[in-house]
């Protein structure tokens, strides 16, 4: 249900499509490709996208690096009525790797907090083309319809359906191949 993307990849769309919002609570450290043990965070993110279809995409985000390690739904566009059971997938997939999550209400923030936090996302607006770390200022209201979010207290353990995810590669082999990326530097 969810594919690894190339390591150094973001995501491609603008703060405004952004409809629902996880972040960790903590920062596990995982050990990535080369014996690196690297603090990391994880977000997954809900977007709007062309003709009321939805995404999402769980990030991985190493603590002092600008690389994220992503994983899109696939297929990459989902209706509506499908949102809820992908979130579900999402979440239980950060929760194999000990993360503790919480649900992000983005209209509760104050400009600077949502400033803030949209800078640690690794978004890349589709107009703008890839840069490093795209905060831009471009926080903005959300808009369109939402979907239902989930409880992460409700997200299901590794031994429920989530755990038949296919990712393509498993999330230790990209999480091994991020850390052969890191160890590059």
């Amino acid at each position: 249900m969810f594919q690894a993307l190339t390591p150094g990849s973001t995501i491609p769309a603008k703060a405004e499509q952004i409809v629902g919002l996880h972040r960790s609570l903590n920062t596990p450290t995982l050990t990535l490709g080369g014996g690196a043990a690297v603090p990391c965070r994880a977000y997954i993110v809900g977007l709007s996208i062309d003709g009321g279809l939805y995404s999402l995409y769980v990030a991985l985000c190493p603590m002092g690096h600008s690389n994220a390690l992503l994983f899109r739904c696939d297929p990459v566009k989902i209706p509506i009525s499908q949102y809820r059971d992908v979130e579900k997938s999402a979440l239980a997939l950060v929760k194999r790797h000990s993360f503790v999550t919480e649900r992000v209400d983005m209209g509760a923030l104050s400009p600077g907090d949502k400033h803030l936090l949209l800078q640690e996302l690794p978004l890349t607006p589709p107009a703008m083309g890839p840069t490093s770390r795209p905060g831009n200022g471009r926080v903005g209201a959300q808009t369109g319809p939402r979907p239902s979010s989930v409880n992460p207290s409700q997200s299901s353990g590794p031994a429920s359906k989530a755990a038949a995810v296919n990712l393509g590669v498993s999330p230790e082999e990209a999480i091994s191949a991020l850390g052969r990326l890191l160890a590059s530097f």
